[in-house]
């Protein structure tokens, strides 16, 4: 006879990994309709981001620990990111060698309307929830991502993780797609 606490675990295991199987297929799937790939979009947004917090533009190094991706990767990514527009690379003033990228304003209205898709069908699947059981939800996925992250991710990737957390990430897209928290 099965443990029913080993079942259940199961269960909530398999379950978080449908549902984050859907919502990869449904990102990879918007990212095609905007011409870029998942890649581009992702290190585009990491970018604005970046820029938004620091408020200055941001060097290439600085996009290295927030994608599982080498120096030449990133830097081929921005200049097919800065060939559509998306972005622009500036010489730093104090240092010539260093390379500063900042998003343009198209860049960012790219960003903008490429996430309201997404906004949409969120909107949409977390609508069944009331907002107590939303607020709940919060708290157990919380739970759950900092269970996770001491056992699935490296020291290295936790250092920056602690950068970049949920809570500035959602801030940073409710201002992006001009919603209300």
């Amino acid at each position: 006879m099965t443990d029913n606490k080993t079942l259940d675990n199961f269960l909530l295991w398999l379950t978080l990994i449908r549902i984050s199987y859907h919502i990869s297929k449904y990102e990879k799937y918007s990212c095609m309709k905007t011409h870029l790939t998942s890649e581009q979009r992702g290190i585009l947004l990491t970018l604005a981001f970046l820029i938004d917090k620091s408020e200055s533009p941001i060097k290439i190094t600085d996009l290295l620990p927030y994608h599982d991706c080498s120096l030449v990767n990133i830097s081929l990514i921005l200049d097919r990111l800065e060939k559509k527009g998306l972005v622009k690379k500036l010489r730093d003033l104090e240092d010539r060698r260093v390379v500063r990228i900042v998003v343009t304003p198209k860049g960012r209205l790219f960003l903008k309307k490429s996430s309201l898709p997404t906004v949409e069908l969120m909107r949409q699947v977390i609508s069944v929830y009331t907002d107590t059981e939303l607020k709940e939800s919060i708290l157990s996925m919380n739970k759950f991502m900092k269970s996770i992250e001491r056992y699935a991710v490296s020291d290295k990737k936790k250092k920056y993780l602690n950068l970049l957390s949920v809570e500035q990430t959602a801030d940073f897209l409710t201002k992006l797609v001009g919603g209300s928290k």
